[in-house]
């Protein structure tokens, strides 16, 4: 959002989680309204956003407005047009889980607010999920895992599937002794 710092920003409400965004634009910019179209915002949330500097319009958007290929306002449900810079939409973030899901990986919603916001991978926090042998990192499992923390997480999931083989390679090498050592050569040898 620095690119629209100091200009008018206005945030759309998909769900009250939009109060978080309404946050983080404050910081770039004094001139934030939040339209909250059919989201209700009680006024134990508005007294913060009025002390804030926020405005709140509790109408729906009809039609954004653009002129020469540039956002200038919205017009609301209610006829009147509200001029801004900049318009923030949540997002919602979805995991592509299509072949993690194939292998049986379970998919869990991600809430904020009280409000789903995406869904992501289920999984431990060292990637691990309930299949063995099958390891989830990044904003597959962690919507807010930036460029730095997904390597962090593919790291510590890398580091598990490994330690993992490790344990199945003494296994099978223990396994094997154990099967050599019941046969007869090995008893003559062991006890010769």
């Amino acid at each position: 959002g620095w690119e629209v710092r100091d200009q008018r920003i206005g945030v759309l409400a998909t769900s009250a989680a939009a109060l978080h965004q309404v946050g983080l634009f404050r910081q770039l910019s004094e001139h934030v309204t939040l339209i909250a179209g059919d989201v209700a915002i009680g006024h134990d949330r508005r007294m913060p956003l009025h002390v804030r500097g926020v405005d709140v319009v509790q109408d729906s958007v009809a039609e954004v407005l653009v002129t020469d290929d540039r956002l200038t306002g919205v017009r609301l449900a209610g006829g009147d047009v509200l001029e801004l810079d900049a318009l923030v939409v949540a997002p919602f973030f979805a995991a592509r889980t299509d072949v993690a899901q194939q292998l049986g990986v379970g998919v869990k919603d991600l809430e904020m607010g009280g409000s789903v916001v995406g869904t992501a991978l289920e999984a431990d926090a060292m990637g691990l999920t309930a299949v063995p042998g099958v390891y989830v990192a990044g904003n597959a499992s962690d919507f807010g895992a930036t460029v730095v923390s997904a390597a962090a997480a593919g790291t510590r999931a890398g580091a598990l599937a490994n330690a993992q083989l490790v344990e199945e390679d003494t296994e099978r090498a223990v396994e094997a002794w154990t099967l050599r050592m019941r046969e007869p050569a090995a008893w003559d040898e062991r006890y010769g």
